[in-house]
């Protein structure tokens, strides 16, 4: 009985992880999408090339104790570290 306590509440806890994940992942890309005046499908298009969800979701942890506005220049960094060009051309182009 107690191994089955046990592994019930691990997937309990494991549940409300993937939730606030996912939650924060939201709020990122509102954020994001608010700050770069980015379309909902401009935002996420962005999200998707660059695997900016996968990101951020690895690196919860660390990111949801940070504020808004270091969570949209930690996602520029987090591009401009992998792909250099893409800030350079945002600059000169309204996304």
């Amino acid at each position: 009985m107690a191994i089955r306590h046990l592994i019930t509440s691990e997937k309990n806890n494991l549940r409300e992880i993937i939730v606030a994940q996912g939650k924060f992942l939201i709020l990122c890309i509102e954020q994001y999408k608010a700050a770069k005046r980015l379309t909902g499908k401009q935002v996420m298009e962005l999200f998707r090339k660059y695997m900016i969800s996968e990101y951020i979701v690895s690196c919860f942890e660390a990111l949801h104790t940070t504020g808004t506005n270091d969570i949209v220049e930690d996602i520029d960094l987090y591009i401009e570290a992998r792909y250099p060009l893409f800030l350079d051309l945002s600059k000169s182009f309204r996304l």
